[in-house]
């Protein structure tokens, strides 16, 4: 199977090109933020170009091989995933800097320089009391508890346990630990996420591929077809992916905080939803576009969280173009709806938590079969194969 190995050594490559390049974050912050006594102006600038390399550079090369559906999604959220680490991390200690550089200014009573003063001050008003209270805990806190805390946290291994084995998106300077691995445990997770993946393969090929590959002339009734059998494999991949392998990746890491979602089945509204069924993104966002579009560019809430929506459209519909190389914004458009739906949600809450709940689920139910018909009918318009094993 000749196109299988191909495509498997295109997302293995793409993950080493990806990885090494983000080590490039470790010595910006290093040399351009830690070392000097306040961050260099053009850290920020680095870490953007950084950036840019990794989608335009390392996203269109993986294009180019002509890869197909399952390994480019692969493909391109191993890009996302290492983007949003490398800005965490430095956005993160750049924070830690900009508030050392003040604790230093204010004990030698010297003044920062307007850009780096602008810049705390706009993340954090009025908080030079709490500031002066930090710089004191770390006087008087153990040796063990210094080496964890900024900038003796800023080393190769704490990098590399963040960027490439804690299963979270949002960088801090220690996580929770545990004490060993629980073979057993790992064993019985891989279990369960290949049994998910065998039920997928089956309803795929006998309920899914049919309908995609001959289609009626009707789009409401291939929606139909593909409703049911749409949700079930999304739901088997939720509990493979986030449960199954996110559970097995931390306790190989010994990571302890284990909560990467929330009831979400549950949610009356859509915005209930958003914040519960993916943990790890919603905490990226809320801390570094959210939060940080509030401090830094002075937006309303409510921009604030269009701008959250706008990042993620962006990203999801990123993915997609590099798995399905189909430049078609479905999944931007279908990301754009929650907005207003949120709002819809909301009203309909209010006249019983049931109607809620029933919309969240019918948007689920509507959105899967739609992008899929969107997005596999274009590879199929090009004649183009599905999988690795149709080349």
């Amino acid at each position: 199977m000749p196109g299988v190995h191909r495509e498997a050594l295109t997302v293995a490559l793409t993950y080493v090109a990806v990885a090494l390049s983000s080590i490039l974050a470790y010595f910006i912050v290093r040399e351009r933020i830690v070392r000097l006594s306040e961050p260099a102006p053009d850290a920020k600038w680095r870490v953007l170009g950084l950036q840019l390399f990794l989608y335009l550079g390392i996203g269109p090369a993986v294009i180019m091989s002509k890869i197909t559906p399952l390994p480019g999604l692969a493909a391109g959220m191993v890009i996302v995933i290492f983007s949003l680490k490398i800005h965490s991390y430095c956005a993160t200690n750049f924070l830690m800097a900009l508030e050392r550089a003040m604790v230093k200014a204010k004990s030698s009573k010297s003044a920062l320089s307007k850009p780096a003063k602008d810049a705390l001050l706009a993340r954090h008003p009025g908080s030079s009391s709490s500031l002066s209270d930090l710089d004191s805990s770390d006087s008087t806190s153990s040796s063990k508890d210094r080496s964890l805390r900024f900038p003796a946290s800023v080393n190769f291994p704490n990098f590399a346990y963040f960027m490439f084995c804690a299963p979270t998106l949002t960088y801090e300077t220690r996580y929770p630990r545990t004490g060993k691995v629980r073979k057993v445990y790992v064993i019985e997770i891989v279990a369960e996420m290949f049994i998910c993946f065998a039920i997928q393969y089956c309803i795929s090929v006998q309920l899914l591929l049919p309908p995609l590959r001959n289609p009626s002339t009707s789009l409401v009734f291939d929606m139909m077809r593909l409703a049911i059998p749409s949700i079930i494999v999304w739901l088997l991949g939720f509990y493979a992916f986030f449960h199954a392998f996110l559970n097995g990746w931390a306790e190989l890491a010994q990571f302890a905080d284990r909560q990467f979602y929330l009831e979400w089945w549950n949610s009356t509204t859509i915005e209930d939803f958003w914040s519960t069924w993916n943990l790890l993104v919603h905490e990226w966002c809320l801390r570094h576009v959210f939060v940080e579009s509030q401090s830094y560019l002075r937006v309303s809430k409510r921009n604030a969280g269009l701008a959250t929506f706008l990042i993620s459209a962006i990203l999801h519909e990123y993915i997609f173009f590099i798995g399905f190389r189909s430049p078609r914004p479905a999944i931007f458009t279908a990301m754009m709806i929650q907005v207003p739906l949120m709002s819809m949600s909301q009203q309909l809450k209010r006249r019983g938590l049931r109607r809620g709940n029933l919309l969240v689920w019918l948007n689920l139910f509507l959105g899967q079969p739609l992008v899929e018909l969107m997005y596999v009918r274009s590879v199929l318009d090009r004649r183009d194969p599905l999988f690795p094993c149709e080349r």
